[in-house]
């Protein structure tokens, strides 16, 4: 942590973390310039995770993290990089990041059925049979349930989605997905630290060897899921951050 210290401390902005108002949304399909080579830019993801990973990788689950000294701005700092790291690998191959997410929790979501979700959680299922479409499950209204969490303001996931995906919808989409399929209590700061690396590596795969922009767009999904949930469940407002550091 002291190098994380010494090395950082210097140049991060002060911005006030824990601060739940959120005046404007990130596009994912802001323009954003790739710098450099996409060699470079998928160095970029590893490098950004695995600073993350100094910091969360030995937190305990049900332990408070100590987010002493420049440590949760540190966190917050490398995300924000990751998420535009994201957005300028999709841009620079032609793809729409939002319209990728979206297509992936719709793969996901027939991989991994409600119902057959909640009687195995850990368990796979890429066949179908007799089971009702996800999508229309993820489409029924939610009341409110009053903690900010899941409920009206929660998106609907469809085969006609009007909106366009947002940094604030997706994460609300992957909670709520992930909710209705009992996962949030796996969502531990250390294992979404663990599974972002693990979908870091498979960009870096699929981008090495110049496999196609299908399978890019749903791996580059992969990482977007995993960033988000790690932020929110590590108290950090993304959409915030991310606005603070790199504004339009």
């Amino acid at each position: 942590s002291s190098g994380i210290n010494a090395e950082y401390g210097g140049h991060l902005k002060e911005f006030p973390l824990d601060d739940s108002e959120v005046t404007k949304d990130y596009d994912l399909d802001r323009p954003v310039k790739l710098d450099g080579s996409m060699e470079s830019a998928v160095g970029q993801l590893v490098v950004s995770a695995g600073l993350i990973a100094e910091v969360l990788q030995w937190s305990t689950d049900g332990t408070p993290i100590d987010w002493g000294g420049v440590r949760r701005a540190h966190v917050t700092h490398q995300l924000c990089l990751l998420i535009r790291t994201l957005c300028s690998i999709a841009q620079h191959r032609g793809l729409e990041l939002g319209k990728a997410f979206l297509q992936k929790i719709k793969l996901t979501g027939e991989r991994y059925p409600i119902e057959k979700c909640q009687e195995n959680p850990a368990a796979k299922y890429t066949e179908l049979k007799d089971c009702e479409k996800v999508d229309s499950t993820l489409a029924q209204d939610n009341t409110s349930s009053g903690d900010g969490k899941i409920g009206s303001h929660s998106p609907r996931i469809s085969d006609e989605v009007t909106a366009k995906p947002t940094l604030q919808s997706v994460t609300a989409m992957w909670r709520r997905f992930s909710e209705e399929r009992d996962w949030l209590r796996e969502h531990t700061p250390r294992n979404l630290t663990l599974d972002l690396f693990g979908e870091v590596g498979e960009v870096i795969e699929v981008v090495l060897e110049g496999r196609g922009d299908e399978l890019l767009g749903e791996e580059l999904s992969d990482c977007l899921a995993s960033s988000v949930r790690l932020a929110e469940v590590c108290g950090i407002n993304l959409t915030a951050a991310i606005n603070h550091y790199f504004p339009q």
